[in-house]
């Protein structure tokens, strides 16, 4: 399942799990973000294909009901203001929705029976492991209208070889 915590607490990780050098980049990264950061494509590290976007979002109360998973790409999804619902399954038989699509890394699968869901305030991430099946961009609370302003960095997972 996906790593989820606060950035403040990203010390406990990058001794550990987080101990290749691409997670100092992205967390360096990360850290700079503030009001005045452009919503807009940045390139974090060219040397190693890290990209990121950040996206300012109003979330519609009937956000299409499918599942993304990515084979290339670890997903590093941070919070920055506003909230949103992420959801989690770790079934990896999932029927397809809509097949993979090279150039964005991305396969649509059905929803599963059973998922967890995680609640992203502002200072959240979550790491999203590729073949991870994930939900972004659910509102707090369901049913009303909500925004978002959060990074998604796209790391290759080539990057960790």
């Amino acid at each position: 399942m996906a790593l989820i915590f606060n950035i403040n607490d990203q010390q406990v990780y990058r001794g550990t799990v987080l101990s290749h050098h691409v997670w100092k980049t992205i967390f360096d990264w990360l850290n700079k973000i503030d009001g005045f950061t452009p919503t807009d494509n940045h390139n974090v590290d060219n040397g190693s294909g890290i990209k990121a976007v950040i996206e300012q979002i109003v979330l519609p109360p009937d956000r299409l009901d499918y599942f993304e998973a990515h084979r290339k790409h670890i997903d590093v999804h941070f919070c920055i203001d506003g909230s949103e619902i992420i959801s989690f399954s770790s079934d990896t038989k999932l029927e397809i929705f809509r097949k993979y699509n090279e150039e964005n890394d991305t396969t649509l699968l059905q929803t599963p029976s059973h998922f967890h869901k995680v609640t992203m305030v502002p200072g959240t991430i979550a790491i999203i492991l590729p073949e991870e099946a994930h939900q972004p961009l659910k509102i707090v609370p369901p049913g009303t209208l909500s925004f978002v302003r959060k990074a998604i960095v796209k790391l290759p997972v080539s990057a960790l070889h």
